[in-house]
């Protein structure tokens, strides 16, 4: 009870007397915020909970009132002489009366009549450190033995009265809301217990021939640690941990806890202490300041403008790039918002300059440091200033451009993911427009003029090359530190969280706008592959591989066909989907009433893809390997260009056949296709420009693009140059973006509705819409060409995305119907004379087909494709969430779908076993040791 009064007091009267308030009064409040500043860090880093208001809260303690004890301290110190002043010409009996009427009313009265807050306002405070003022000039005149008796009499009171008002409290109120009103510091007989035992404290020492040194500081100390109400979460949260251990051993660890920090007081505070006194320039600049008054600091205050000009034009050259940096991280930050409205999340909505400018600082000033270190690197190599300014200004503006062209076509920006396909710059070159191209040469070479003429009539003399090496090698420190963004708890990962870092894996678009382009890729280049499962071993691996052997052997009892010796074609059709499903919008006339017509005759419905307006090649993945996007890390956006190559070995549809081939008809360089089709066994890839030339060519009306009829043409001649079974991949490419360009002579198509409300969205779903037409007929002419065959085709067809163009609609109501595309299995007749049997799946995950293609030649399995199998008859369609993702990263627990469409919450005992099995598999193969990288297992 009186211990806070016992510090305050005690302060009070070890301070009086000295001179230079001013001066003590910062003294004091520089040690609070170094001491808080550290203890709240270290604390944070225990526990690791870094808050960037905690440390806000202990940098600036008065302004935020962190500590009130500390601020009523703080302004008793800075009047100290007036307060002297005025103690020594008042009658000691007044402010003994006084100080009576106050505990005594306190006391009286249960309403805090004073703000006194139970003792721990500012105002109670200054008066305990005032009271301990004044008893340095009128100490009481109790002796030791009688003051004990006064303090132990009056504990004992106040023991029997907080007993008391326990039982009265809970007999009026039903709870303990009152129990402590005599308890209180201020209330009269805990007060007169503190000033008490607070005699008997002072005298002590004098009996026993000890006196105490400057303890200002350590009182300080222990306010600090009575006031901090972060530290004391903290603590808490930490001793949370020892749940599980006797009461006896936790009362230990307690004790062991509390000891430590004062141990690392009291350390803090000589090391301080001495680093005080033998300071030079802190000495020299207490000296100067000893005598401080109010008319010498008001004097100070009013040099301070004056004094700032004169540091601005000593330092101008670091100002001005500091501001430069400033301006150019908070524009790339901006220009990554596509309206003047940002929803860092789906609760909120704020104007984008307010929200950037005003809750986004640590950020930005985050990205300036970044922009710095690169600057400082750049200044070491080329030992010139303005080469290394207008280098790093360029690249950053370049970098910002990039990024925001990419946002427009697939509404992500830049992915550390996608530098491997830097080799595809021309065809990407294709898709900017000529005036852009032209702009960003402009640049280049303006900038190239611009750093030779200021090199020659205005050079920078630079300062010594070794501090610059050591800064720039801090740089490089710097940077590489954020390859260690993504792993929990780490240093960096604790402190970019703390100034607010938020990566926003499951939404790259607002994690661009909320941390800009720069920080938003190196928070995406430090990948997780997927989350170990805890029970993942050799051995549990094993016990799984032999649970799903047995099941392809239940299997394949019933399955007569050789999936090797059939040839099989999984079909991607680059954007396909319906318009006529698209929420908010009609359209005049179906685009697809052919498609429509053979899904009505086969195994047919809807995928569910893993992105909206982008995504291609992680549709592609699944189909392949039969793993799920949901699985893996939010890390990891792009498998394809992350994961499939370095892996040793992967699983793939391929090991099935002979012999694979992949054919697009574009540029075969994208997510790194050429690298991944190798790894995954084809042995063939057709592209324009590989060895394999796409023999049949043609485009329709304006587009760039070659058409489905080109790739259904080169699809047929790869069919018919092999006898036996084979594996083919089609990649199509005529409904590729961009759709508002107008490439096609026929406009037959109109759409209305509040999915395309505005113009362009409009004139891009027509032009799709027309895509989809010239789709429609060339997968009906492939079918019929299949059907005159004479061995078995199966053909796996499906749209891989939406296109990213119906700006109305909402994806937090409209996500799944954003995200389902066509689907059909379609047997040749050669196929259906020989045992293909059909099935109903109206709602599948791209990594179903697979199994669903195998049950459908009705071939025998392998224990994965056995466990794919049922993966796919005994869950529901498992994906992405679609309802909080534009694209391709959002690799969160994803979602399930029946086959009614309904989103499914809850799986049974069974199904969770069965998923757990599956993601044991994946992260084995993916992330593990690759226990089940076998050929019994895989093949």
């Amino acid at each position: 009870m009186p211990g806070t009064s016992l510090l305050l007091l005690s302060f009070g009267y070890y301070t009086s007397g000295r001179r230079a308030s001013i001066l003590a009064a910062f003294k004091s409040w520089l040690y609070i915020v170094g001491l808080g500043t550290l203890i709240t860090s270290i604390t944070a880093w225990i526990v690791k909970e870094p808050s960037l208001w905690t440390l806000y809260d202990t940098i600036f303690p008065i302004m935020r009132n962190s500590y009130p004890l500390l601020t009523g301290v703080l302004l008793a110190l800075l009047i100290q002489p007036q307060l002297e002043k005025w103690l020594l010409q008042t009658k000691p009996s007044y402010l003994r009366l006084g100080f009576l009427l106050i505990t005594l009313l306190t006391t009286v009265f249960n309403h805090d009549i004073f703000n006194f807050n139970g003792g721990q306002s500012f105002l109670a405070a200054f008066l305990l450190v005032t009271v301990g003022m004044y008893l340095r000039q009128h100490p009481l005149k109790a002796k030791l033995g009688r003051s004990l008796i006064w303090s132990g009499s009056l504990f004992l009171l106040t023991v029997f009265l907080t007993v008391l008002m326990s039982h009265i409290s809970y007999m009026t109120h039903s709870d303990q809301s009152t129990a402590l009103r005599f308890a209180s510091p201020l209330t009269i007989n805990v007060a007169y217990m503190s000033l008490f035992l607070f005699n008997f404290l002072t005298l002590l020492p004098t009996k026993l021939n000890f006196q105490l040194k400057k303890p200002q500081y350590f009182i300080l100390y222990a306010l600090l640690l009575k006031s901090a109400t972060y530290l004391a979460l903290n603590l808490k949260t930490l001793n949370t941990n020892l749940a599980g251990i006797s009461t006896r051993l936790k009362g230990l660890y307690t004790f062991s806890e509390a000891l430590a920090f004062i141990i690392a007081g009291l350390l803090l505070n000589w090391l301080l202490v001495k680093c005080c006194q033998h300071g030079q320039r802190w000495q020299r600049w207490s000296r100067a300041h000893e005598n401080w008054t109010w008319v010498n600091l008001l004097d100070s205050i009013e040099k301070i403008p004056h004094q700032l000009h004169q540091l601005l034009v000593r330092h101008k050259l670091f100002f001005a790039t500091t501001v430069t940096f400033y301006i150019l991280a908070l524009g790339s930050m901006l220009a990554m918002n596509t309206s003047l409205r940002i929803t860092p999340n789906t609760a909120l909505n704020y104007n984008i300059f307010l929200y950037t400018f005003f809750q986004r600082q640590s950020i930005i000033w985050l990205n300036v440091l970044i922009i710095a270190s690169l600057f400082f690197i750049l200044l070491v190599i080329f030992n010139r200033y303005w080469i290394a300014f207008i280098v790093t200004d360029l690249a950053l503006f370049l970098w910002t451009i990039a990024n925001v062209l990419k946002i427009s076509i697939r509404v992500e920006p830049i992915l550390p993911s996608e530098l491997s396909m830097i080799t595809a710059l021309g065809s990407l070159a294709g898709m900017i427009t000529p005036t852009m191209i032209g702009l960003m040469i402009g640049a280049v070479i303006l900038s190239v003029g611009l750093i030779i003429w200021l090199e020659i009539r205005h050079p920078i003399k630079l300062g010594r090359f070794g501090v610059r090496l050591v800064i720039s090698l801090l740089a490089i420190v710097f940077l590489a530190s954020s390859l260690f963004l993504n792993h929990q708890n780490s240093p960096v990962q604790l402190i970019s969280t703390a100034l607010g870092n938020s990566p926003m894996f499951y939404n790259q678009l607002v994690g661009a706008q909320k941390n800009g382009p720069i920080l938003q890729f190196l928070n995406n280049l430090d990948v997780t592959v997927m989350a170990k499962p805890t029970d993942y071993s050799k051995s549990e691996i094993q016990r799984v591989m032999k649970r799903y052997e047995t099941a392809a052997q239940q299997i394949n009892k019933t399955r007569t066909t050789d999936i090797s010796k059939q040839t099989v074609i999984f079909n991607l059709s680059e954007s396909f989907s319906d318009p006529e499903r698209v929420p908010n919008m009609t359209i005049n006339e179906d685009p697809m009433p052919k498609i429509r017509a053979i899904k009505q005759q086969t195994t047919s419905g809807l995928m569910l893809s893993s992105g909206y307006g982008g995504g291609t090649a992680n549709m592609e993945y699944q189909t392949l390997t039969g793993f799920a996007m949901s699985n893996f890390s939010p890390t990891l956006p792009t498998p394809y260009t992350q994961l499939v190559t370095n892996l040793d070995k992967t699983p793939s549809v391929t090991e099935n056949f002979g012999y694979s081939s992949a054919i697009h008809p574009y540029s075969g360089v994208y997510y790194n296709r050429e690298a991944v089709y190798k790894k995954f066994g084809f042995n063939k890839f057709a592209y324009l420009g590989s060895k394999t030339p796409i023999k049949y060519q043609s485009k329709i009306g304006r587009s760039p693009y070659l058409s489905d009829e080109t790739a259904y043409k080169n699809a047929l001649a790869q069919i018919n140059s092999r006898k036996g079974g084979q594996f083919i991949n089609l990649i199509t490419m005529q409904n590729h973006f961009p759709f508002d360009k107008d490439f096609y002579n026929n406009h037959s198509y109109k759409v209305s509705g509040s999915a395309v409300a505005d113009p362009n969205a409009q004139k891009s779903a027509e032009d799709f819409a027309t895509g989809v037409h010239y789709t429609d007929n060339e997968v009906a002419a492939f079918k019929k060409k299949i059907d005159k065959i004479n061995k078995p085709i199966i053909w796996v067809w499906y749209g891989d995305h939406l296109p990213g163009i119906y700006s109305g609609d909402d994806m937090a109501t409209d996500g799944l119907a954003l995200h389902e595309t066509d689907y059909f299995i379609y047997a040749n007749k050669y196929s259906r004379q020989h045992g293909y049997k059909q099935q109903q799946a109206s709602y599948v995950g791209p990594n179903d087909f697979t199994a669903m293609m195998l049950d459908q030649a009705n071939a025998k399995v392998s224990p994965y494709q056995a466990l794919l199998t049922k993966i796919h008859k005994e869950l529901p369609a498992m994906s992405l969430s679609s309802f909080t993702d534009s694209v391709n990263t959002y690799n969160d627990d994803g979602q399930f779908v029946n086959q009614k469409g309904q989103l499914v919450t809850k799986l049974t005992k069974k199904q969770k076993q069965l998923l757990h099995d599956f993601k044991l598999i994946q992260y084995d193969v993916n992330a593990g040791k690759q226990y089940s990288v076998t050929k019994t297992f895989l093949k």
